[in-house]
């Protein structure tokens, strides 16, 4: 038996699994694993091991023939046959998915923490082919809204900074706003091929860091440094859903930052609440929960009371013999299920207030009250 790992197991999918399955795996393995952002001593090779699959797999032919014989259709003698690509890939070309991939890893150091290490990069065309563009970064950051805000539902304002392209060269980096010329050292890929255990192996290019192009210090445009991107205060108006808590994230699509590659669409902004407290209502899931204080003669004979509700005050007619801490429940008096009609409850905790000073009358009532009782006994 084939004592070789499985392709499909390696990629983490089933043998019948569409190419658009296959890819979607490769590039979630091969950023976990890339040797530029993952130093583990296994990172290395497993990076190779999940490669080598994809680069069979995303093959029809070769795909076919591993589905017929297993490791044995890429024996070292056929293998050798077969890398005829540019350092070593067999099938991979200067502009595969591969090349795609990791254009814009070496980028992230020089933009200050703005560089996206975890979005898919494009080769030199990004400029030119929108499709071939990296995915600006993810942001997320945090608010403060009101305990009301979430009952009603509301839209605030948020100011942020995010990455955007250069309003001087379009971001282009160049003092022209022409686009810049293909790395002489890669050739315009970003990637440099080396040989690792009979594999090919790619690593960002040493002279343009990944990017594929290279502007001479004194084409770059002055107000990006030939970066492509600047630092800018953005206001936002975000929508507050009825009924957010604290544990979701709002998003924002294509409010993140400008991709560092290309001109690919921006990342989206991710938007975390903080509800502050309120005074009278305390929230649990998307029930209500308010104390009410009756005094001792309402509790004793009941009556009319007036019930705090995020609603407004609601009039509620009382039983005779309230007990304290006794609850009462308001159905759909709560809070909205976030993107529904349904709401939660209101819980009523009823206090009863006991005077501390007495006059001669009530005491006077009282026991005899008390004398009362006794009777009954």
């Amino acid at each position: 038996k084939d004592s070789k790992k499985d392709l499909y197991e390696v990629l983490g999918v089933k043998k019948g699994a569409s190419a658009k399955e296959i890819k979607a795996a490769y590039y979630k393995l091969a950023k976990t694993y890339h040797p530029d952002t993952n130093k583990s001593k296994e990172a290395n090779d497993k990076f190779i091991e999940i490669q080598n699959a994809y680069e069979i797999l995303s093959d029809d032919n070769k795909r076919a023939q591993y589905d017929q014989y297993g490791h044995a259709a890429f024996d070292p003698n056929a293998r050798a046959q077969g890398f005829q690509g540019r350092g070593g890939f067999g099938g991979f070309s200067g502009f595969d998915i591969f090349e795609q991939m990791f254009r814009g890893f070496g980028r992230a150091g020089g933009m200050g923490g703005f560089g996206n290490m975890g979005n898919m990069g494009g080769h030199y065309d990004a400029y030119t082919n929108h499709s071939y563009g990296m995915l600006g970064r993810d942001i997320k950051t945090t608010m403060t809204i009101d305990f009301m805000d979430v009952v009603r539902g509301t839209k605030k304002e948020l100011k942020y900074h995010h990455m955007v392209f250069c309003h001087d060269c379009d971001g282009m980096g160049t003092t022209n706003k022409s686009t810049p010329g293909k790395c002489p050292k890669c050739n315009g890929t970003g990637q440099e091929f080396i040989q690792h255990g009979g594999f090919g192996m790619a690593r960002p290019c040493s002279q343009c860091h990944g990017e594929g192009f290279y502007i001479p210090n004194d084409k770059r445009c002055k107000k990006c440094h030939g970066k492509r991107l600047i630092r800018q205060l953005d206001t936002v108006e975000v929508p507050i859903p009825k009924g957010v808590d604290s544990m979701v994230q709002l998003r924002l699509a294509g409010k993140g930052d400008a991709p560092v590659v290309g001109k690919g669409p921006f990342g989206d902004l991710y938007i975390s609440v903080n509800i502050l407290p309120h005074p009278v209502f305390k929230r649990e899931k998307n029930d209500v929960h308010v104390n009410v204080t009756l005094p001792l003669t309402t509790a004793i004979l009941g009556g009319k009371v007036t019930i705090p509700t995020v609603d407004g005050d609601f009039e509620m007619d009382l039983p005779a013999g309230i007990q304290p801490e006794e609850k009462k429940i308001l159905r759909a008096r709560g809070l909205y299920i976030m993107d529904t009609n349904v709401r939660g409850d209101e819980w009523i905790h009823f206090k009863v207030e006991i005077p501390r000073h007495l006059t001669k009358k009530q005491k006077e009532l009282l026991k005899s009250f008390q004398e009362e009782e006794d009777k009954k006994h």
